[in-house]
């Protein structure tokens, strides 16, 4: 067979002359990548992992050292006790040994700065790979496998994975090995049938291809055909994203509800998805119950927090709903907040900030120079003389509070009423500013309703307009 990696890497946007970091573990497959880059004359940089699982994998450390000085090419071991991480990180082994090895591969990568990560997947592994998926359950990204060279943002947003070795059958490098007299080290944790990869290596695949010859063939060509189809949904999913997302951010993505449900299905679980995965580019496990619920949810309901997955949340809120990450800040991004810092002080006319995503601006004008704008909740209008004299506050609100919500010419209500009424999600409720002025009236919950007490009216001299606005 034609081994020709240059011919496989012009097929890329990669750059001949340009270094590789490319990954040795000692086996086969990744021996037999290096060989072939090598004797292709390009720049190469050896790296190896030692996932400390063995007590002996200092030798395939060595093996791959000292077969980068044969080739006069730069080696680089990196090392982690992944039994510890996988507890640390409640990850299972096999995850946890993924997750260390790229972070050293793609570190690597930046220090010297390489063009890309280059790994020796072959089609075995192709193979191997579908039918985890298949098993665990999966949507088209799964069925089509890995991808010849795509970017993991778990790892790095700029520096791709490239996996030149994908058409090419094990047995096929083995006999390279053989012929070309290179030696290789065999991991005997590859046979601990433990390992869900090893149970599918060595007792699903055989018995599949046992009862049906030419299986592992048809599901790699499978894997193919779905990649060149997955781009083109891929075009219709970019499109439809532009048309439903309203506002996305770190933690977050905004949606037109109205829009999102005119999408086909199909387009509605892939945005779903995708959200999920853009939050949290490190978890990839999303099942379609997952999927199925919150599409139920946005249908059936027009307020509610919902859970989804691993800290992500579905909110829905009046027109529109999010997919937001609960470990991020993304509430202060969309809806005003003061946390817990010190109530700010409004000495007068001026820009006052809080947070570091919001800004109120205080205006005062004469009655006569003033024409009151459309409505607008972002903007409050005051009577000068019943508010009262500066400083005001901006201050949180309290279990309790009430005011009287413009239009009610009598009565209060209280602040978690309105916020009910108003359909202001939970999150965003317990840190929304309120403005008071000198005695302690509640003049404004900041862009949702001024107090009526202080509205203007006709015998109204001067006017104080107080805006609320992001910084960014």
């Amino acid at each position: 067979m034609d081994f020709d990696i240059k011919k496989w890497i012009k097929k890329t946007d990669l750059d001949l002359k340009k270094p590789f970091i490319v990954g040795v573990s000692g086996g086969a497959d990744s021996m037999f990548l290096l060989d072939l880059m090598v004797k292709s004359n390009l720049n190469c940089i050896a790296a190896h992992f030692n996932h400390q699982i063995r007590s002996d994998a200092l030798n395939d450390a060595h093996l791959v050292e000292q077969k980068a000085a044969d080739y006069g090419i730069p080696f680089f071991l990196g090392d982690k006790n992944v039994k510890l991480v996988s507890q640390q990180e409640h990850l299972s082994l096999e995850e946890a040994a993924r997750k260390c090895r790229y972070r050293f591969l793609f570190n690597l990568a930046e220090i010297k700065m390489a063009q890309a990560v280059v790994v020796a997947h072959h089609a075995n592994d192709q193979v191997e790979t579908v039918l985890m998926h298949f098993l665990r359950g999966t949507g088209l990204e799964g069925l089509r496998g890995m991808q010849p060279i795509t970017l993991i943002p778990e790892f790095h947003t700029s520096i791709p994975i490239f996996r030149p070795l994908l058409s090419i059958w094990r047995e096929e490098i083995e006999d390279y090995c053989e012929a070309h007299q290179i030696n290789y080290a065999i991991d005997p944790t590859n046979v601990d049938t433990t390992y869900t990869r090893n149970k599918i290596r060595h007792d699903l695949i055989p018995q599949l291809e046992n009862n049906y010859p030419g299986f592992k063939d048809r599901l790699v060509a499978m894997s193919e055909i779905l990649r060149a189809d997955s781009e083109i949904i891929q075009n219709t999913e970019n499109q439809a994203l532009t048309n439903v997302c309203i506002k996305e951010g770190k933690g977050f993505l905004q949606f037109s509800k109205h829009e999102f449900l005119q999408e086909p299905i199909g387009i509605q679980r892939r945005l779903i998805r995708r959200a999920i995965i853009q939050n949290q580019p490190t978890w990839r496990d999303i099942s379609f119950d997952t999927v199925e619920k919150a599409i139920e949810n946005i249908k059936k309901h027009t307020s509610g927090e919902f859970d989804l997955v691993n800290f992500n949340s579905l909110i829905l809120h009046n027109r529109d709903f999010f997919i937001v990450n609960n470990k991020t800040d993304w509430i202060e991004t969309i809806f005003p907040q003061l946390g817990l810092s010190s109530p700010v002080l409004i000495e007068g006319p001026g820009v006052y900030h809080f947070q570091s995503k919001w800004q109120i601006i205080v205006s005062l004008y004469s009655v006569r120079k003033f024409q009151v704008g459309t409505d607008n909740q972002n903007k409050a209008y005051f009577d000068a003389e019943k508010a009262g004299e500066f400083p005001w506050k901006l201050n949180n609100w309290h279990p309790g509070d009430r005011f009287r919500p413009f239009g009610m010419r009598s009565g209060k209500m209280k602040l978690s009423d309105l916020f009910i009424n108003e359909k202001i999600i939970k999150p965003a409720r317990k840190s929304w500013p309120v403005l008071f002025n000198q005695n302690n009236d509640l003049l404004w919950v900041v862009g949702i309703r001024a107090d009526d007490r202080f509205r203007i009216q006709e015998f109204t001299k001067n006017i104080i307009e107080v805006k609320l606005e992001r910084t960014n």
